[in-house]
């Protein structure tokens, strides 16, 4: 899938540029990030969001119906997230991301919002689509790189809501 890359423009807004970021796939554009980020209340704070306002913002604004999963496990998620690329509807994933799960930088915050957009090797491999390019390793300057089905579990069943959604 081609899902674009948009740059969260504060370090509390990776929901609002994940959002924006599905919005952008299916609707081939989007409100700003900073008017997402209004309509999540986080604007002026230095809060986060959570998956239910995502969701149901991106249903407002597409049409598109997230449903999500709780405690997935690592099988799952390897069936689940290739046949959600594969039927054009980029998986939200919700995460604590750390170099010890296989991620290429830590962030410090108590999760993190990305999208999956793509596999390789029948599903072993996911490409995610990440908003915090900033935190990126030097060698990756789109925000697009590849980690193995089991880094997106342990960020998953490691973060205190376990859940993404499909």
């Amino acid at each position: 899938m081609k899902v674009s890359v948009c740059t969260q423009a504060k370090d509390n807004w990776c929901g609002a540029a994940t959002a924006n970021q599905v919005i952008t796939y299916i609707n081939g554009s989007s409100p700003s990030q900073e008017k997402i980020a209004e309509a999540f209340g986080i604007k002026n704070n230095s809060n986060g969001t959570d998956l239910a306002t995502i969701k149901s913002y991106i249903k407002k604004q597409t049409g598109a119906v997230y449903e999500t999963y709780s405690n997935p496990s690592e099988d799952y998620l390897f069936v689940a997230i290739p046949s959600a690329v594969l039927g054009k509807k980029p998986p939200i994933l919700r995460m604590k991301v750390l170099t010890a799960y296989g991620f290429p930088y830590d962030i410090k915050s108590s999760g993190h919002f990305m999208n999956a957009s793509g596999y390789r090797d029948y599903g072993s491999e996911i490409l995610v689509t990440d908003p915090a390019v900033e935190n990126k390793v030097p060698s990756n300057t789109t925000g697009k790189y590849y980690v193995p089905v089991k880094t997106i579990y342990k960020g998953t069943s490691n973060h205190f809501a376990k859940e993404i959604a499909f």
